[in-house]
């Protein structure tokens, strides 16, 4: 009986830990909020990427074919400025249907708020302005930061899954790390378009015949 009562207390010490009666986090565990501190893109953004995924119910592929984002400048306020180069689908004058190449500037920002979801601020500059005005401004939570890839997306509830995006610098898209694929293919709305492996031989003829009109 003595060494039965021994025993219950020696569990009661070891498992009185786990039960708080406030809501301080234990030092000594990983939460799911702690995700957060794999999601900020800053140190990646100083590079040309390319669309290598995303969720394809939700991409219209025809309006923006041959995404490229190249990487410009960052200036003294953390704000990265990229070009945008695409092909869109448009009508010439005698009613002929090209893809153009068109190239717009926009100016990225790393949001970040304590307890939330990284954001990117996406901006689009009108050039030949002084102000830099703004023509358009979204925000874009980011799932997963790494060296070889940022994933855009929700990060909700365990089990729900949201549309994505994966962008890969242009110099790993041969060689971009596999943790990359699992997590979009694990926390993402399936099935995924594979833009640049898609893309890359029509956009390639069509960048050897020239620009096209624009």
């Amino acid at each position: 009986l003595l060494a039965m009562k021994g025993s219950i207390i020696f569990l009661s010490l070891v498992f009185l830990p786990l039960v708080k009666s406030d809501d301080t986090e234990d030092p000594s565990l990983s939460y799911r909020a702690d995700v957060y501190n794999y999601e900020d893109p800053t140190n990646w953004l100083n590079q040309t990427f390319v669309l290598l995924r995303a969720t394809e119910r939700h991409w219209h592929r025809g309006n923006s074919m041959c995404l490229k984002s190249e990487f410009t400048r960052k200036n003294d306020k953390g704000v990265f400025f990229h070009n945008v180069t695409y092909r869109a689908a448009t009508l010439t004058e005698d009613g002929r249907g090209v893809l153009s190449k068109h190239t717009i500037q926009i100016k990225i920002k790393v949001v970040k708020e304590k307890g939330r979801q990284p954001k990117l601020s996406i901006k689009e500059v009108k050039k030949g302005n002084p102000k830099n005005n703004e023509m358009f401004s979204e925000y874009w939570p980011v799932l997963y930061s790494g060296a070889s890839c940022i994933i855009l997306g929700g990060f909700g509830e365990p089990y729900v899954k949201n549309s994505c995006t994966m962008w890969v610098p242009l110099d790993l898209v041969d060689d971009v790390d596999p943790a990359c694929y699992y997590i979009i293919l694990s926390e993402c709305t399936t099935p995924l378009y594979k833009g640049y492996e898609s893309e890359m031989p029509t956009c390639d003829i069509l960048d050897s015949l020239g620009n096209g009109p624009k």
